[in-house]
């Protein structure tokens, strides 16, 4: 399988995600792809929500 050159910020995008437990190089990069080309998929929702627990739960 040939390896995609995404841009960089793709790139940070999925080497963030590989640091959650259970996700893996590939699952990571599915993941990234689904947030960005899915019409189903709300980004801006899941980072905001993101930061509201990170704010609010962690403290």
């Amino acid at each position: 399988m040939s390896k995609i050159d995404y841009p960089v910020e793709v790139r940070g995008l999925i080497d963030e995600l590989k640091r959650l437990p259970g996700i893996g190089p590939r699952s990571a990069e599915r993941v990234a792809v689904y947030l960005l080309q899915s019409s189903k998929a709300s980004p801006l929702g899941l980072a905001g929500s993101l930061q509201a627990c990170h704010d609010e739960v962690r403290g």
